[in-house]
């Protein structure tokens, strides 16, 4: 693995710094609208995994794990001269913010429907429609800026991903179907976001490693994952608190931004984080 430039990067804001990580298929742009929310109060850092967005796929035939996207990460908390940072991810993204929470990396860690909670038989459904999702970008990636302008297909489009496609902004849907047609690290990956195995039961040991406080929030409407994989996965860890986000999807930062504001800056400031009490 070489990462001689470091990660893509979208930095902005002041204070403490505060690390968003995207999911499979998606792109640091996932935050865009949850951006001008967070920067008032952190030093906001949003990076592109290696084989999404502009970020090409590792180098040195890196085998296609989770592990291996959590140590370029790591590196890039190294270039930036950060020992810790508090970290939020999205979905496969969340999984990684626990692996670094694992590593001592995190202050705290966020998981927005993350992954790894599911059973085999519920990692197998997610399976399906991620591949599914990932043909149809590459059907309509071409053309994604007209369909995205069309309700009736931004609907059909992203109702596995949010709770209300019309809510999300038409740009904003072109872009994320753009991303998934084009990231790399899909098919490096897909089988170990939603394999079959159990990622609870492989990992306890890890679990158990994690010392700083967590947050598992799921979407009560998450087509993606199953809900109850997040309480699942939220007592696995010993640190970690659940909160059901009700009637929202797998991705609330892209249709209601201002509640995923609102609860990661409530969670880091219960945390100990410089938030003002009004922020």
């Amino acid at each position: 693995m070489a990462l001689t430039d470091g990660l893509a990067t979208t930095r902005g804001g002041s204070g403490e710094p505060l690390l968003l990580i995207h999911g499979l298929g998606s792109s640091r742009t996932t935050w865009d609208r949850l951006r001008p929310l967070l920067e008032p109060h952190f030093d906001l850092i949003a990076v592109d995994l290696p084989g999404f967005g502009d970020q090409p796929w590792l180098d040195g035939g890196a085998p296609g794990r989770m592990e291996s996207l959590a140590g370029a990460v790591e590196e890039e908390l190294d270039r930036l001269g950060l020992e810790r940072a508090w970290i939020a991810g999205n979905s496969m993204g969340g999984w990684i913010a626990l692996d670094l929470a694992r590593r001592g990396r995190a202050r705290g860690a966020i998981g927005i429907g993350p992954i790894g909670g599911a059973t085999p038989e519920e990692a197998r459904r997610s399976h399906r429609i991620l591949v599914m999702n990932r043909r149809s970008a590459k059907l309509f990636a071409p053309v994604a800026g007209a369909v995205a302008r069309f309700a009736p297909l931004r609907w059909a489009g992203f109702i596995s991903v949010v709770s209300d496609p019309l809510d999300v902004r038409p740009e904003d849907a072109a872009n994320s179907v753009r991303h998934m047609a084009a990231c790399e690290g899909f098919e490096h990956l897909i089988d170990d976001v939603a394999g079959g195995g159990d990622l609870i039961e492989s990992n306890r040991d890890r679990f158990s490693a994690i010392g700083c406080p967590v947050l598992i929030a799921f979407g009560s409407r998450d087509h993606i994952l199953d809900p109850r994989g997040g309480v699942r996965l939220a007592e696995a860890i010993p640190t970690a608190e659940h909160r059901e986000l009700v009637g929202l999807g797998h991705a609330p930062q892209l249709d209601h931004p201002e509640l995923t504001a609102d609860m990661v800056l409530a969670a880091l400031r219960r945390w100990g984080a410089e938030v003002p009490a009004d922020g």
